[in-house]
């Protein structure tokens, strides 16, 4: 889990890096690396929450504690607010 963070979050941290003035990079390149730092950190969060919810079961039941509700709600035609 340590290594998905730190691959998803590196990206961002040399764009920061980056684009100090001082260093002259490109503003093409700044824009291209924070979209794919920004990717990333989608990607971080995505796999973050399938892993949570493949090894902790807390997660898991305060999960279904949010969405059965929901559930129970949309097959019964109400809605909830």
């Amino acid at each position: 889990m340590v290594t998905v963070f730190l691959i998803c979050q590196t990206p961002d941290v040399i764009t920061i890096i980056l684009s100090y003035p001082s260093l002259g990079i490109q503003r093409t390149t700044l824009t291209y690396l924070t979209s794919v730092g920004t990717l990333m950190l989608m990607c971080n969060a995505s796999i973050n929450f399938v892993v949570y919810t493949m090894f902790y079961k807390q997660f898991r039941v305060v999960i279904m504690r949010i969405v059965l509700p929901y559930m129970g709600a949309a097959d019964n035609g109400n809605q909830c607010v």
